[in-house]
């Protein structure tokens, strides 16, 4: 049970940090676009 506790602390500790760098990711890229017009 604690382990399960764990991964789901794990899966969600990596969606927010995928979250945040995809969008992060995507602001740097429309900053760029940005830029270059």
């Amino acid at each position: 049970n604690l382990a399960q506790g764990q991964s789901a602390d794990l899966a969600r500790f990596i969606g927010t940090l995928l979250s945040i760098s995809l969008s992060l990711y995507f602001n740097c890229v429309s900053g760029e676009n940005l830029i270059t017009e």
